[in-house]
């Protein structure tokens, strides 16, 4: 992942309580095919936002990519940091 700049946005909040078909109304592009963990997807991703800043995942300067790698295990694709240079 390339480095970028993120920071909670005034409405975060308001999204994080939103009921699940409201979220997907407002976040999807096609929300009639989203998968069912969807919602779900997006609250994590909202969260780390709030959680976190961007000089924690990119360093200061924000020129520190992150590596990641698709595995399987047990049956299960999952993305595993290699590398956060």
């Amino acid at each position: 992942i390339e480095p970028f700049r993120f920071e909670e946005f005034g409405d975060l909040k308001i999204f994080l309580q939103l009921p699940d078909e409201e979220l997907l109304e407002y976040t999807s592009t096609s929300p009639q095919v989203e998968s069912d963990n969807f919602c779900e997807s997006v609250r994590s991703s909202l969260l780390y936002i709030k959680r976190h800043n961007w000089e924690e995942v990119f360093g200061r300067n924000c020129d520190k990519p992150m590596i990641y790698a698709r595995t399987s295990t047990q049956g299960a694709n999952t993305w595993v940091l290699l590398q956060n240079l």
